[in-house]
């Protein structure tokens, strides 16, 4: 009996119609030409595999038992494995490893952040907005954060971090923001820190010069490349008051941070 290899868009799922196991989520499959046994397939599970110790959910199927999603059988294993791969790698949202482009989100209010035993560590607002934090107008103030990805995050793909913020007073001028990151592999040292300059205000909150408004605030991307599910990364928030370019003469609010990253899965 063949195994007819067909996604379910509208499930969210890939089945192997005509095997004991044929529903699957997708995105957490991938199959390979199994590399002792010619024009055989494995099927690999990868949320279920970790390193060192691959899960099979099918072993060694010779390729001629397979078919598309319209029963046709496939000229050799190399189209049968490719087959599958496009129909096991669709994300939450489209075609293609991670999907659409389907985004998830890490977020950090302020009273999450870690601001503790740094130079210049931003205060914590006991007047207005409590609980946020202060970013003086005259001095390089920072705060850090933990950013662990997990099991949601799909591997290389570039993570977006954002500030939100606003004024403390009704008043013009801009602030400058950068982050720091620093990513800590798991099973490697720490690499250098990187520094991402501010992209700019989001187009959705453009600043009015008042206080207490919500503005948000992006740098562009970290770059995914290499990283993994269990990987972390170090963020550390600064708003360089002693810049030429920051001309706001006030403390500055850090309400929240934010990571979008890729979403792999759900769960």
């Amino acid at each position: 009996m063949t195994i007819s290899v067909r996604r379910n868009a509208a499930g969210n799922c890939v089945t192997f119609l005509g095997s004991s196991q044929p529903v699957y989520w997708n995105a957490c499959l991938s199959a390979e030409e199994d590399p002792v046994v010619s024009g055989t397939v494995n099927i690999i599970n990868n949320i279920r595999s970790t390193p060192g110790d691959t899960y099979y959910e099918k072993y060694q199927i010779p390729y001629t038992e397979f078919t598309d999603a319209d029963d046709n059988p496939f000229a050799n294993v190399t189209d049968c494995v490719a087959y599958i791969n496009e129909q096991t790698s669709v994300g939450l949202g489209g075609p293609g490893p991670g999907g659409d482009g389907i985004l998830g989100e890490y977020i950090y209010p302020a009273n999450a952040f870690n601001p503790r035993g740094r130079v210049g560590e931003a205060d914590s607002s006991t007047g207005d907005l409590p609980s946020t934090l202060l970013f003086d107008s005259a001095t390089d103030e920072v705060a850090a954060v933990v950013v662990y990805l997990d099991h949601r995050y799909t591997p290389g793909s570039d993570l977006m971090p954002h500030v939100h913020w606003c004024k403390s007073t009704s008043a013009a001028g801009n602030v400058v923001w950068e982050v720091d990151y620093q990513i800590c592999k798991k099973g490697q040292a720490a690499s250098s820190v990187v520094t991402l300059a501010s992209t700019g205000l989001d187009v959705d909150t453009p600043d009015n010069d008042t206080a207490f408004e919500h503005l948000e605030s992006g740098f562009g991307s970290i770059p995914g490349t290499g990283l993994d599910q269990s990987d972390i990364i170090l963020l550390t928030i600064r708003r360089k008051g002693t810049d030429g370019g920051d001309t706001y003469g006030a403390d500055a609010h850090l309400l929240s941070s934010d990571v979008d990253f890729t979403l792999y899965s759900t769960v």
